[in-house]
């Protein structure tokens, strides 16, 4: 029997399952509250940074659009 390997997180994975022999049987191929002493810090914290720089970039996107519309407004 191959061992499930089962990850969670993107594009870094920040915790994963322990599987056989690490996780009790009941849990197997499940994350849940058994898992959380296998949480990467890390790499959770390069996920938020990740998620953060791509909120910032579209939020400040959106907002020079409004601001050049608004712009164009005034002119005519």
């Amino acid at each position: 029997m191959a061992e499930v390997n089962l990850v969670a997180g993107f594009p870094l994975p920040f915790i994963h399952d322990g599987g056989l022999n690490e996780s009790p049987t009941s849990s197997w191929g499940n994350i849940d509250v058994n898992d959380i002493s296998r949480l990467n810090v890390g790499a959770f914290f390069l996920n938020t940074l990740f998620y953060g720089g791509i909120t910032g970039i579209i939020g400040g996107t959106i907002l020079s659009i409004f601001r050049v519309i608004n712009r164009l407004r005034r002119r005519y």
